[in-house]
């Protein structure tokens, strides 16, 4: 018999398929993201990491995470801006700018896509507001 994993909400976590990226890759490309989020990174780069091909690495990631690789490093930095937003004091065009985003713009289409709402709205809302927005944000 098998554990069943749960996530945070207390539902049940879909086993990895075994075609599917390994538990040391993955954790290695998650590091490499999140020590490099304001710079450029290319699925290239990501497959390197992972010791890979880039397309038998983008196939295995996909199979692991349901997402690509690229959508995988957008949603890291978005949740980085999250938590930034939410410390205050810093100016929605600095975090983008330190976030690696080509320019305000994009970095506000981007925040929207995944938490529902603009930054600058995320940043004068009440907590629980954007609690709940991000909870009902298509990703």
């Amino acid at each position: 018999m098998h554990a069943v994993q749960l996530d945070e909400t207390g539902g049940a976590v879909p086993p990895v398929p075994r075609a599917a990226l390994g538990c040391a890759a993955f954790r290695r490309v998650q590091q490499h993201v999140e020590h490099n989020l304001g710079e450029r990174i290319g699925l290239a780069e990501l497959a390197r990491v992972a010791g890979l091909s880039r397309y038998h690495f983008a196939r295995q990631f996909r199979l692991r995470t349901g997402h690509s690789p690229m959508g995988f490093v957008r949603h890291a930095r978005i949740e980085r801006a999250r938590a930034r937003i939410a410390e205050g004091g810093v100016r929605i065009a600095d975090i983008a700018a330190e976030l690696g985003f080509a320019d305000q713009s994009h970095f506000t289409r981007s925040f929207r896509r995944v938490v529902g709402m603009a930054p600058s709205e995320y940043a004068r809302a009440p907590r629980s507001t954007t609690v709940q927005a991000a909870r009902a944000a298509p990703r």
